[in-house]
């Protein structure tokens, strides 16, 4: 009778605190991520699908500004999305607008031709990702977990966390 009473009165609570915390002021202005102003290193297809993954899932709380060519000449919109600069220009870019992240989405083997515009990035405050597809055709799991004062990327095609390990085990 005790675990069925806290059951039922579990579920009480939690579903009035989900209730009010989508139909209050309040709970609306909680649940709303804060907006964080994007901007996409590449014009490459790989750039313009994280546009589009960007733009369809808005709740999200990203607003893309727009994309940074690695060429000084590329300047025509990709996805109706503008080009706002070059990666030469992006340091200067950003120390005049207001971007809260920036992207990277390039093959790897241009990625260490950015390593000065990425310290930048970082000496200006503002957060750079990479999108990480080294291996397009592959759909890896991926993670990337500290070692030691080295970052270690994992591509794995099992189960990365310990309870899917056991039961990819336990079937094996």
């Amino acid at each position: 009778p005790f675990l069925l009473l806290f059951g039922l009165l579990d579920g009480l609570l939690l579903s009035t605190a989900r209730w009010l915390e989508r139909k209050t002021p309040l709970g609306k202005k909680l649940l709303a991520a804060p907006e964080r102003v994007v901007v996409i290193v590449g014009t490459t297809p790989q750039a313009a699908k994280l546009a589009q993954t960007l733009q369809e899932h808005q709740a999200w709380g990203f607003r893309l500004l727009g994309f940074v060519g690695v060429e000084e000449h590329a300047k025509s919109p990709i996805a109706g999305v503008p080009v706002v600069t070059h990666v030469g220009a992006l340091p200067e870019f950003l120390e005049k607008t207001v971007v809260d992240e920036v992207m990277v989405a390039l093959p790897l083997s241009q990625l260490a031709k950015l390593e000065n515009t990425i310290a930048r990035c970082q000496e200006v405050g503002v957060r750079v990702r990479v999108v990480l597809a080294p291996f397009p055709h592959l759909k890896p799991r991926v993670e990337v977990e500290p070692l030691g004062d080295q970052a270690i990327l994992t591509l794995a095609p099992s189960p990365i966390a310990p309870l899917p390990l056991f039961c990819k085990r336990v079937m094996d």
